[in-house]
């Protein structure tokens, strides 16, 4: 039995007979029995909203919709999509198709469709996800999310500033961050490197603000990528579907270049710190 299957196992088992639990574990085999009960019963499913046939779909960024108008005529995409994600994929089109109502059995076939193309069968739902530190990610809003991606890239300048004496430099580099950043700034400059960053060539930067940006934005994306690595496929699946289809696929991409797994926890640590600001704002 795979994970997957366990869990739901574990949520039925624990919603309609909670005092009874493990005594149906008994119609398991013995390698099941003990695989299933070592897996999480999750708290707070919404059987509802699991059956519901657009459930799945609800948290994704609408670009990951877009290359199916390619394969499914616009209508009947717009038409099997949740309202949010319709309206932004219709913003791309260049003329709005007619609105025509699905049956509900196209709704499930093209729901179920997209689905299978889209996701690996063993991916657990979010409410399924194993236990970890970093599935606080899935809460976050999505400026959120940019935000720290941006100051999670504030550890490569902390680390090339190290090798900086240009005072001229420095301060045209301080007069490009906001207070905030620089308050981070400070933070990262007093945090132990375990792990040497490639140089950002700060002494050829142009001194825009944007191009700054931009390039601490993309270490950022490289950092998250590291904590991640050697968490759950199904976190990391359901992350690059929470952020647009361009940064997903940069995660995913990294996911696969070689990285020594002992340092992820390093990472890993960065992104929880911000995390936690985040929830301490709620």
């Amino acid at each position: 039995m795979n994970p997957k299957s366990g869990i739901m196992l574990n949520e039925l088992l624990a919603r309609f007979h909670p005092s009874q639990r493990r005594d149906f574990y008994r119609f398991l085999s013995a390698k099941d029995r003990e695989n299933v009960s070592q897996l999480p019963v999750p708290e707070d499913t919404n059987i509802a909203d699991l059956m519901r046939s657009d459930a799945w779909m609800q948290p994704i960024h609408y670009s990951w919709f877009v290359s199916f108008l390619q394969t499914i005529p616009p209508t009947l995409l717009l038409a099997s999509l949740p309202q949010k994600q319709a309206e932004a994929v219709a913003k791309t089109l260049e003329s709005l198709p007619e609105k025509k109502p699905l049956p509900r059995f196209m709704q499930l076939y093209l729901s179920h469709s997209l689905k299978n193309q889209m996701q690996k069968p063993h991916i657990l739902p979010e409410n399924h996800l194993l236990p970890s530190a970093l599935d606080a990610l899935l809460s976050l809003t999505k400026p959120q999310i940019m935000h720290l991606i941006d100051l999670l890239g504030m550890h490569d300048l902390a680390a090339d500033l190290r090798q900086v004496v240009d005072k001229t430099l420095l301060n045209k580099i301080y007069a490009a961050l906001t207070q905030e950043q620089l308050r981070f700034l400070h933070y990262c400059s007093k945090q132990t490197m375990l792990w040497v960053p490639p140089r950002l060539n700060i002494a050829g930067w142009d001194g825009q603000k944007k191009s700054l940006n931009l390039l601490l934005h993309k270490r950022g994306l490289f950092r998250l990528a590291k904590a991640l690595v050697s968490e759950d496929e199904s976190l990391r699946w359901h992350f690059c579907r929470r952020i647009d289809v361009g940064r997903g696929k940069i995660l995913l991409k990294l996911f696969e270049e070689k990285f020594d797994p002992a340092l992820a926890p390093h990472f890993k640590g960065q992104v929880v710190h911000l995390i936690r600001r985040y929830q301490k704002e709620r």
